[in-house]
């Protein structure tokens, strides 16, 4: 609700204006404008008729009745006069006098009146039957498509404004105060306010603008690629129609209504009514099996649509002729949009190493946004998901809705020995039966893998020599030997940086004689020794077993035997989702000869 104050001031302007009793004489008076005649579709389809019954409606609902005036009579009492609910403003804009005639359009939101399929172009109606309809989803801001149209202009009226529009009479006229204060309440309570917004206009169908709309300002390739699957998904849905004719509606002139409810608005009495006007197409909506929904209140609601009549009685509409299979198999190929996600993807040829590869499709409409209804045309690449989401605009550019779909690429040995370039589809699962053994495809982009053998590791330095030997305490000599190896890790120039110093070494082997007296339990350690340098970082493994004798002087070891150093490490690269294993190259690490051996013989 509004202040007292200032509620009280518009009480006051509008008594000033007329709204009081006034004391003027009957010889002055203006008449009020008579109520138009009540629309009947087959009596009387004119247009003033229409737009008055609307507005009276309006009316009816925040002041409680019929809009009425009083006249007061010479010897007390008053005549009640019924009053049209039109503001001289729409009266004018959509010449009502001239009372053009109308067919009325069924649906109930612009995007689905233009979003249902018919046999024939003789008339309006349609079938509301799921099967004819495009399987849009309002609940998908995608599918909230665009309005598309020209010359449009928007008329708002609100219970206020059509009592202010009234309250210029100069005569004895005058609203009861309670019809006043019932139509400010209205439009300034959350709950009750109401307006109408009739729109003027030619109206065009953003779906067939989306499909023709290369070149066209406000669409791109992928909008037409868009459209043309949901064209497709119909055909899917209605196979018996593939060699029939079928249309949409392209274009109506006439006028369109909304009721807005639930909107607080601040009401200014000397608003212009008269305004460009991008039209509401949909709002917000539940959604039913195919996605096609009908529109709740949250929003613009009771929606009807009018077209005006030529003088012969024929309509100002146009269909379009919904194109045939072929067709749109090729403008689904030549528009579609799809991006490599090269951050949700692994991009390195690595051996053995299946990858997983992430798409993004701006030209997949929800109700095929699914991962089960898509293969591709590679037997190395399938399809596991795909779902839908939201690619943020950037520099000011709007959101845009996404499909991504994940993928999984099992390279062979010769694609990762001489690398690949893969070039697939995106390939429909279903089947329209004998009228079209084509499916349907939709291009990926090229994703280039390069051939190699690596990451792979290399022997810089060390052993065979131990590094350090210290004696364990115990009845019996021991020592723990222990040695130094250094490796260089060599990745290609488009691997990624190691991500992780925690290596896995359970696969390293410290191979040894079954007669030396080396533990069988040796202890590995990996670090790096120091940051990656272009394509590669060096590597550290030291290696620590039991030796079983006193400790040795490493300087003067007079006999050497080797255990050998080898195996596999498993390590992380950027960008893959599984640990890298690679063979580490044999090493020889030795320990005393001497001391191995049998105890000398004497001569």
């Amino acid at each position: 609700m509004i202040g007292r104050a200032r509620k009280g001031a518009l009480l006051s302007w509008l008594a000033a204006c007329g709204l009081a009793l006034s004391f003027a004489s009957a010889g002055q008076a203006a008449q009020p404008e008579p109520r138009a005649k009540p629309f009947d579709a087959t009596t009387n389809p004119a247009l003033s008729g229409w737009v008055e019954d609307n507005l009276q409606a309006m009316m009816t609902q925040c002041i409680g009745g019929e809009l009425t005036m009083l006249r007061k009579k010479s010897f007390g009492g008053h005549d009640v006069v019924s009053v049209s609910a039109i503001p001289p403003i729409i009266r004018d804009g959509l010449n009502l006098t001239a009372n053009p005639k109308i067919q009325l359009q069924k649906g109930s939101t612009l995007t689905r009146e233009f979003g249902y399929v018919r046999p024939d172009t003789t008339g309006a109606a349609f079938d509301e039957s799921d099967s004819n309809a495009l399987a849009l989803n309002y609940a998908n801001f995608q599918d909230q498509l665009p309005a598309v149209g020209v010359n449009q202009t928007n008329y708002v009226a609100t219970c206020s404004t059509v009592l202010s529009s009234k309250a210029t009479l100069d005569g004895d006229y005058s609203f009861p105060m309670a019809t006043v204060k019932a139509g400010l309440d209205a439009d300034y309570d959350t709950s009750a306010s109401t307006s109408l917004s009739l729109v003027s206009g030619h109206f065009e169908s953003p779906i067939v603008a989306m499909y023709q709309g290369v070149g066209v300002d406000g669409f791109s390739p992928a909008d037409s690629a868009y459209a043309a699957l949901l064209f497709w998904n119909w055909y899917t849905r209605n196979s018996t129609r593939i060699s029939a004719d079928n249309y949409i509606l392209r274009y109506f002139d006439g006028v369109s209504i909304y009721k807005i409810s639930g909107l607080k608005k601040r009401t200014r009495i000397d608003v212009n009514l008269s305004a460009q006007f991008s039209v509401p197409t949909t709002s917000v909506s539940t959604t039913n099996t195919l996605g096609v929904s009908q529109m709740t209140t949250a929003s613009a609601s009771d929606y009807a649509a009018a077209v005006l009549l030529r003088p012969d009685g024929s309509a100002n509409r146009q269909y379009f002729p919904l194109p045939k299979l072929d067709e749109l198999r090729s403008v689904v190929a030549a528009r579609s949009e799809v991006l490599f996600d090269r951050a949700g993807s692994d991009d390195l040829m690595l051996l053995t190493s299946s990858k997983k590869i992430s798409l993004v499709a701006f030209s997949i409409p929800k109700v095929l946004c699914n991962g089960s209804l898509w293969a591709t045309d590679d037997s190395r690449v399938v399809v596991t998901d795909a779902a839908q989401g939201v690619q943020p605009g950037s520099a000011g550019a709007p959101d845009r809705a996404i499909c991504r779909f994940s993928l999984v690429y099992t390279p062979t040995a010769g694609d990762m020995l001489s690398g690949t370039q893969l070039k697939f589809s995106l390939t429909s699962k279903t089947t329209l039966g004998a009228g079209s053994p084509l499916p349907i495809k939709v291009p990926a982009p090229q994703i280039a893998y390069q051939g190699t053998r690596r990451p792979s590791l290399e022997y810089v330095s060390g052993g065979p020599v131990p590094v350090s030997a210290t004696p364990i305490p115990g009845p019996a000599p021991s020592t723990q030997l222990a040695w130094r190896i250094s490796y260089r890790l060599v990745t290609d120039a488009n691997a990624r940086l190691l991500t992780t110093d925690n290596m896995d070494t359970t696969n390293l082997v410290l191979t040894c004689p079954s007669s030396a007296p080396i533990s069988a339990a040796p202890t590995f350690t990996v670090s790096f020794d120091g940051p990656q340098s272009g394509n590669t970082r060096n590597l550290s493994i030291q290696v620590a077993a039991v030796y079983a004798g006193p400790a040795p002087d490493l300087t003067r070891m007079d006999g050497l035997a080797s255990c050998a150093l080898g195996g596999s490490i498993d390590y992380l690269l950027a960008g893959l989702s599984t640990p890298v294993t690679r063979s580490a190259p044999s090493v020889p690490l030795a320990y005393p000869r001497t001391l191995a051996q049998s105890p000398a013989q004497p001569r």
